[in-house]
């Protein structure tokens, strides 16, 4: 599938949800869709980035494009009609690399950790990185989800007008997506 695919089928969705690990492209890829499709974006930050109900309460709107990695443990209880999910699959190492770079892991990926603990349980402790967790149990969820999915490549980034480089991004901030 290409970027101008993607778009094609996405314009058939009035909520596009765009989850996965922490720094796996949800930032940019939710900020370029919402200005390709034309649609309303929403960070995490403005339902409050770990609130469940904050994030479930967004998709009461319609031609939205959400960002939301922190609240990917409660996908499979999205019901919202006219929503697909894109689930972000970048490089494991690439995800770690950014992590440290940021100082990101370990306190935050505990965070993330005991939210799937409260589903799983100490199963989660087998996990050494977020991304690696966070992979792990999409592939249980999507199996019961009641809405569309697709998993993008992080590649597919490639062909958007406002991506950037990874040697460019070596020194961007958390939230950063342009130069």
């Amino acid at each position: 599938m290409t970027y101008n695919d993607l778009i094609s089928k996405l314009h058939s969705y009035s909520r596009i949800i765009v989850s996965g690990p922490q720094r796996s492209g949800t930032t940019y890829t939710a900020f370029i869709l919402s200005q390709d499709l034309d649609y309303k974006h929403i960070d995490e930050q403005e339902f409050g980035t770990h609130t469940t109900e904050g994030f479930i309460n967004v998709l009461s709107q319609e031609n939205i494009v959400v960002q939301c990695p922190a609240v990917s443990h409660v996908l499979d209880q999205i019901q919202s009609q006219n929503t697909i999910i894109l689930w972000m699959d970048r490089d494991n190492e690439d995800i770690a690399k950014s992590e440290d770079r940021i100082d990101w892991h370990p306190h935050w990926f505990n965070v993330e950790k005991n939210k799937y603990r409260t589903i799983y349980g100490d199963e989660v402790d087998k996990f050494e990185r977020n991304s690696l967790m966070k992979k792990h149990y999409w592939n249980v969820q999507k199996q019961n989800l009641k809405t569309d999915y697709l998993d993008i490549p992080y590649s597919i980034l490639k062909e958007t007008k406002g991506y950037i480089s990874k040697t460019q991004r070596k020194n961007f901030g958390v939230k950063q997506i342009q130069l």
